[in-house]
């Protein structure tokens, strides 16, 4: 009879009383991924328990702001394979040359771009609960409005995967955001608060695509509410990034990770964004374009050579 019960409330031709927090999701129509949500607990007690550093804002002038919003954004498109020269990118993101051939791709760093920049979206931190998914969609639809075959502002209809690793199910992924936003509060702001929502966006996987560039928008639009240095992840550094999330996903450790993205934080906070020139010029010494870790190791401004280890 208590089977019964619970099976038939969960089905809701029945009442009875479920008091377990999956339970009464499940009931009420926002069933959520238990074993994510295990994950996020974990990181944020974690991120409580170990302050991080935040360097301060480094981009403070109009130019110095746009040019670093237009390197972001390069960068960010070119690790989910939306690979343009950063001088063709400069092109029509910032010198209003026509896109002539590869629209849809040229829109999506207008779209992150934007995003990165303006005061609407740059420090709009995700809310708590059920208001965290209008934001996602807004943020999503924006982001990929050119792009009607990935849906805009859906979540996804389909299961996700990368690898190994399946993203959460659809029908969980409402209940998935609102359980893990509202672990945001309890969370240090600054540092410690980008992490934790670039993972929670990262990891639920919400939409068709777009999500990594998502997941970054909403980690820098943390940083850029408390002053801090917004990041950028430069191509080089692409597989460590993504190798330190794998092992936070599948042995919820968080400390490969949040060690990976302290580094090149600071690895961004290094540079001068005044002068686009210059700034571009610099990162090409220090690799920050390259692909092969076998043949590059990046290089901090004003380093000459790799580490020897």
């Amino acid at each position: 009879m208590v089977l019964d019960g619970l099976v038939g409330r969960i089905l809701n031709s029945r009442p009875s009383v479920l008091k377990t927090r999956p339970g009464m999701a499940l009931a009420a129509g926002v069933p959520y991924d238990t074993g994510r949500v295990a994950v996020f607990e974990s990181l944020a007690a974690h991120l409580r328990s170990n302050p991080l550093p935040m360097p301060f804002a480094v981009a403070t002038t109009a130019e110095a702001r746009r040019n670093f919003a237009f390197l972001e954004s390069s960068f960010s498109n070119f690790i989910e394979g939306t690979e343009f020269d950063v001088q063709e990118a400069r092109g029509f993101v910032l010198d209003g040359k026509p896109i002539e051939h590869r629209p849809k791709d040229s829109h999506d760093i207008i779209g992150v771009f934007e995003q990165a920049l303006s005061p609407t979206w740059s420090t709009l931190t995700l809310p708590a609960g059920e208001p965290v998914l209008e934001q996602m969609r807004a943020r999503h639809r924006h982001q990929m409005e050119r792009r009607p075959e990935v849906n805009p502002g859906e979540f996804k209809f389909k299961s996700k995967r990368a690898g190994n690793t399946e993203f959460v199910r659809p029908d969980m992924v409402r209940g998935t955001l609102i359980e893990g936003s509202k672990l945001l509060a309890s969370v240090p702001s600054g540092t410690a608060r980008a992490m934790f929502a670039m993972f929670l966006t990262a990891e639920v996987h919400p939409f068709d695509d777009g999500n990594g560039r998502l997941a970054r928008l909403v980690m820098n639009a943390e940083l850029s509410a408390a002053n801090g240095c917004r990041i950028i992840v430069p191509t080089l550094y692409r597989e460590q990034y993504l190798d330190c999330l794998r092992v936070l996903t599948r042995d919820a450790n968080p400390v490969p990770f949040l060690k990976a993205m302290q580094y090149i934080h600071d690895w961004t906070a290094r540079f001068d964004y005044q002068d686009l020139d210059q700034v571009i010029a610099e990162m090409t010494k220090c690799h920050a374009f390259e692909r092969s870790l076998v043949q590059f190791q990046l290089l901090t401004p004003g380093q000459t050579q790799a580490d020897p280890t």
